[in-house]
């Protein structure tokens, strides 16, 4: 799995944008941050609150950015949410992340795009009793791995100051389907970096 992740790493940052004649990317960018996944729509106590506290999720991720005429840029990113382990179920997520960005003023990157979600749940097996209205049911846990891929509609909006950037982005999961609709949301530093600096 990580050789096949590393593989796709490379083909993206090596790829072309031939419809512009571009041949290598005009920055990389290397991040990091904190992911909120489903932020204050999914219960997570037995009052039936919500998840609706900043919790640190760590993620990191690489990017390239491709200039383009009219102020655009078209910029990739594979990123990983470092595992999360809760009541001995493990979740890995990668993604990869396709964007148009309008370079509104030479500190504002207004951001649009699509992701591939990769999320791998992984477990022991067992089942476990939990409160589900007035009464308890019980779920079962998986003995195996199993790895759901999902899309999203993505916005966003980075800050930049010379080397380095702010981001803020949404991940909408069912974007078409408002009874199943989620968004998670990302932080980020970047350090962005020249690409002939780097070769």
């Amino acid at each position: 799995m990580k050789t096949a992740i590393l593989i796709l790493l490379l083909v993206c940052l090596s790829s072309k944008v031939t419809a512009f004649d571009i041949k290598s990317p005009e920055t990389i960018g290397f991040n990091f941050g904190t992911w909120l996944e489903n932020y204050a729509q999914v219960q997570d106590d037995t009052n039936g609150g919500v998840n609706d506290h900043f919790e640190l999720t760590p993620y990191f991720g690489i990017n390239a950015v491709y200039s383009l005429p009219y102020q655009l840029e078209f910029v990739h990113e594979t990123g990983y949410v470092i595992q999360r382990t809760s009541e001995e179920i493990s979740k890995n997520l990668f993604f990869f992340k396709f964007d148009l960005a309008y370079r509104a003023t030479e500190w504002v990157r207004l951001r649009a795009g699509t992701s591939f979600m990769m999320l791998m749940i992984s477990a022991d097996g067992g089942e476990d009793t939990l409160r589900n209205g007035s009464g308890t049911e019980t779920y079962y846990i998986p003995e195996e791995r199993r790895t759901s891929y999902n899309q999203t509609l993505d916005f966003g909006a980075e800050f930049l100051y010379e080397k380095i950037s702010f981001k803020l982005q949404n991940y909408i999961y069912a974007f078409t389907n408002s009874d199943q609709r989620m968004t998670t949301y990302s932080l980020s530093v970047n350090y962005n970096v020249p690409f002939e600096e780097l070769f």
